[in-house]
């Protein structure tokens, strides 16, 4: 697999100024708006006896309250085309509640502007009130489309989750009572980085626009929604749809197969909002701004940490926000922030403390880099076109003095390399015949410790003394054998000689061989040509309950692992399978849409 190169790229950040409702119509705006330049500027005022300061910010992009949802989106428009072409795109809406972030997301009336039904999948017609998220959903369909001329494939699956009281919820999970469980967020080590993911959360193939939809607004009727003082109408909830892409396209100069992944993350968060202390708000209202405030806190810290030259740690994991935002915000995502305000005067505190995030923000280097899988075929291509481009420019320099130089260099390190493999050879020659005299000594004086001496029967004085005469006029070379020590291994072959049984009738007992694991037959036993198959389910799926006790391995390609999973249940209205997984999960899924290995049947219990 090749290492693409990365770019260092900074966080893009947008400003949009909400038109002013009827109540703010009264009041005096308190900013101004250079489209050209990318300026805003505020005015603070100060006490009686000091005077007004105005305070100047510059961005990316400003949109005032003029513009329409077709001019945000035609600035992201790149950025999320790209994700066909193996990039990660993070974009999301950060104000003030009430300042129009699910507006700029979404769009208003969604049940009536976001209708499947009224919609061809192949050329939809883009309503004017369509928000970032069925915007970036038609545009990137219709670059995988542009694509697939061209001999390429393109797979995507939608997923859309919500974070409400710090606990992360499924929103396209039909079963309410699975609804409320809150989900796990997970961290997997994939090769040299980490890669943050949602245990158990639901993922749908979608295959065109109008499909991605229909998911958008079954998702959207789950969402958490309470109306407040600013809005009647406000997302009480961070919500994040991602779509996971995967095109599959041919080499231009061999036949080796390219494999792009990216995701593109939708992000509508949910907006802060001033604790009024004269109103006096229930359990579950309290608790709820206290979450929404403390993980925005928590993404202003990151923001701040990551713009720190001397920072020791990045807080991710203060709340499952920045956590499921990581890779966005640290890694190898390009992304893009867009800031909503509001120009009335009363809410000049809170525009200008989005201001100064979004300023923060625009200050975050992120390395964007292609998540592209190719093999070593096209490494190899990839090299001999640099040899080739090189020479070329050789041929072209005109410093044809410097070839000959260079080959007399080539010809003498081929002449020393010759020699010291030469060498090499012979030290090789001469350690393996060390090895085998030395392993032959080895044995012969094992031998030789092995070999039990024959004790005589007990000598009388004389005998004892001749015997001694003997032995000291041995020459030194046979001498008697020493005293064995304890662990020596003659000591350790003698022990191994056991004395004649005295019995004649005795029967040696056989010894008992074990047949090793690595012993047994490779070959499993041929089957039997004239046995009648049985009536137990064969291991295939048929999309029934015969499908459960199935063992499978499912390919997840947005991990790219294989997972392996037992089938417990089967939902013939939905035709999908619950697949509990070894590490302990359950997941109802469309096998349909996965890439499956069936590895057996287990047993009924």
């Amino acid at each position: 697999m090749g290492e693409a190169l990365e770019a260092a790229e900074r966080v893009r950040v947008v400003v949009r100024v909400r038109p002013p409702n009827d109540r703010e119509l009264q009041q005096k705006h308190t900013l101004t708006v250079d489209d050209d330049a990318g300026q805003v500027f505020v005015c603070k005022k100060k006490p009686d006896n000091e005077v007004d300061r105005e305070l100047r910010y510059a961005y990316d992009r400003v949109f005032n309250e003029k513009a329409g949802q077709g001019d945000v989106f035609d600035y992201l428009r790149d950025g999320v085309q790209q994700v066909a072409q193996g990039f990660n795109c993070t974009i999301f809406a950060y104000g003030q509640t009430g300042t129009g972030k699910t507006h700029t997301m979404l769009g208003n009336d969604l049940e009536h502007h976001l209708d499947p039904t009224t919609l061809d999948p192949e050329t939809p017609e883009c309503c004017p009130n369509w928000g970032v998220i069925p915007r970036a959903i038609e545009s990137l369909f219709e670059e995988l489309r542009s694509i697939s001329r061209h001999g390429s494939a393109g797979v995507v699956h939608c997923s859309y989750m919500q974070i409400y009281n710090n606990d992360v919820y499924d929103l396209l999970q039909d079963n309410k009572q699975r609804m409320k469980d809150p989900l796990a967020v997970r961290e997997m080590i994939k090769g040299n980085g980490k890669q943050i993911y949602v245990s158990g959360l639901s993922e749908f193939r979608v295959t065109n626009l109008q499909e991605t939809l229909q998911l958008l607004k079954a998702g959207n009727r789950n969402r958490t929604i309470r109306a407040t003082a600013y809005n009647e109408k406000s997302s009480r909830s961070h919500a994040l749809l991602q779509l996971s892409i995967e095109v599959e396209s041919r080499g231009l100069e061999s036949a080796t197969t390219i494999i792009r992944r990216a995701k593109l993350n939708l992000v509508d968060l949910a907006g802060s909002e001033k604790w009024d202390k004269d109103v006096v708000l229930g359990s579950d209202r309290s608790k709820e701004l206290t979450s929404i405030n403390q993980s925005l806190s928590a993404l202003g810290n990151v923001i701040s940490a990551l713009v720190n030259p001397k920072r020791t740690h990045i807080p991710y994991r203060d709340s499952k926000l920045t956590r499921l935002l990581q890779d966005s915000l640290g890694g190898n995502t390009r992304t893009v922030v867009i800031a909503t305000i509001s120009p009335s005067e009363s809410s000049v505190d809170e525009t200008i403390s989005t201001l100064q995030f979004a300023e923060r923000a625009k200050c975050v280097t992120v390395r964007v880099k292609v998540n592209e899988l190719v093999d070593d075929a096209i490494l190899l291509a990839q090299a001999q076109r640099e040899i080739s481009r090189l020479k070329l420019l050789l041929k072209q320099s005109g410093s044809h003095q410097q070839v000959p130089a260079l080959e007399e260099q080539v010809a003498r390190l081929t002449k020393e390399n010759a020699a010291l493999v030469g060498e090499n050879q012979k030290l090789c020659h001469t350690v393996s015949s060390l090895r085998k005299a030395s392993a032959m000594h080895t044995t012969t004086a094992e031998e030789k410790e092995a070999t039990p001496t024959t004790k005589p029967s007990t000598p009388d004085d004389g005998d004892s003394n001749q015997a001694d005469s003997h032995l000291s006029s041995l020459p030194p070379q046979q001498a008697p054998i020493p005293i064995l020590r304890q662990g020596h291994k003659g000591l350790k072959a003698l022990k191994k000689f056991r004395a004649a049984s005295p019995y004649s009738n005795a029967v040696p007992r056989k010894e008992k061989r074990t047949i090793l694991n690595h012993e047994a037959p490779a070959v499993p036993n041929k089957p039997d040509a004239n046995r009648v198959e049985s009536s137990h389910p064969t291991n295939t799926i048929v999309n029934s309950v015969r499908d459960i006790g199935l063992e499978l391995s499912v390919y997840k390609f947005r991990y790219d692992c294989w997972y392996n999973c037992t089938i417990v249940g089967f939902d013939r209205k939905r035709r999908m399978h619950c697949c509990q997984y070894d590490c302990g999960d359950k997941q109802w899924q469309d096998l349909s849409g996965h890439k499956v290995k069936i590895i057996g049947r287990s047993d009924p219990e």
